[in-house]
């Protein structure tokens, strides 16, 4: 069944009358006449002509559809829109203009030169002063990488926790099909699937070199200051002799901010091997080569798949930890040099693409 707009405008004033909400009139003509139902933009206008006396459903007169759309006065009524709300749609400035969508397209790409663009998600809102951090620990990392070399990255070990699950949904991206020109264009539906109660915590550290370790947090243990003392003192310490002894007193350890990495306690036993601590801004995933690099790429293969207790888990994540770095050795710990400059250039704020 087909309204029309008229009929629809009628329904609209006498929901008005029974003062019901734009919202819920908007919804009800959504659900009667589908498709061709006006939006809630054009349900708010005309809300608005009623309070303010407005008795007729009839539209305002117009001059008539202009031949082309390209015209002085459509083109100022399409800015004029988008200098109010930015997030007008082309299929409704159609709606309220009177001119086609590809003509409103046209105009705001052509004519006001307008390019739309979506927001991007960020861990944190940085304040100035974060802001100011991070580019002045950025610029002595870069001074410092200029004067010692690649010997500088070499010599760092980073490592940080992550959660390892025994199911993982799949990213909307790993969802994605390549269809032929006549394929249905209907899209397969996906529903919406939370992450498995069942996982464990894992700690890698690694290197230029490679993967130094993978250590399995036992189940309902917090990874507090003693804990990580511990591991430091009893696994990484032994896993750096073993693999690294040349840099065994030459370590720079690269971690985030936690609570339980800069303690007192775990910062003087850092100290006492004769290792470093490499300065990290607050609120930087994107300096950190775990969270930017490895884990992203380990967790991929492991979506949407069932395991079927923790230590398949570990297993699994053990095997795609170490796939995950050899497909890519030079795209974490390499690159910070790279990222160095890129906050520098973005003023402290966080860059695109990171």
């Amino acid at each position: 069944m087909q309204f029309t707009a008229e009929e629809q405008r009628s329904f609209i004033k006498i929901q008005f009358a029974r003062n019901v909400s734009v919202q819920e009139i908007t919804s009800q003509l959504s659900e009667a006449c589908g498709e061709e139902a006006f939006k809630e933009r054009t349900v708010r206008k005309w809300v608005s002509r009623f309070k303010d006396g407005e008795n007729s459903t009839e539209d305002l007169p117009r001059s008539g559809r202009p031949a082309s759309a390209l015209v002085p006065e459509i083109v100022r009524a399409v800015e004029e829109k988008m200098t109010v709300d930015r997030r007008w749609t082309c299929e409704e400035l159609s709606s309220e203009l009177g001119i086609s969508e590809k003509s409103v397209h046209r105009i705001l790409v052509e004519e006001l030169k307008m390019r739309k663009i979506c927001a991007r998600w960020v861990p944190h809102c940085l304040t100035q002063e974060q802001q100011d951090r991070r580019m002045g620990i950025a610029r002595l990392l870069r001074h410092r990488y200029r004067r010692e070399g690649e010997d500088f990255l070499h010599r760092i070990v980073t490592l940080d926790e992550t959660w390892a699950r025994c199911y993982e949904p799949e990213l909307k991206s790993q969802s994605a099909e390549w269809r032929h020109e006549g394929s249905p264009t209907r899209r397969p539906k996906k529903f919406r699937q939370g992450p498995s109660k069942m996982k464990v915590m894992l700690i890698v550290a690694y290197d230029c070199e490679g993967i130094v370790l993978i250590h399995a947090v036992p189940t309902h243990q917090n990874v507090n200051a003693d804990y990580y003392h511990q591991f430091l003192q009893s696994h990484l310490r032994a896993a750096i002799r073993k693999k690294r002894p040349q840099r065994l007193n030459d370590v720079i350890i690269l971690h985030d901010n936690a609570s339980s990495h800069t303690a007192r306690a775990v910062q003087a036993l850092i100290d006492s091997y004769g290792w470093e601590t490499l300065s990290h801004p607050p609120y930087s995933p994107d300096l950190s080569p775990c969270d930017f690099h490895l884990f992203p790429a380990f967790k991929r293969p492991m979506r949407g798949v069932r395991f079927g207790s923790l230590e398949e888990v570990i297993t699994t994540a053990d095997r795609c930890i170490r796939q995950a770095f050899l497909s890519n050795p030079t795209g974490g710990i390499q690159k910070l040099p790279e990222r160095w400059n890129r906050v520098i250039e973005s003023a402290g704020d966080y860059f695109e693409g990171f």
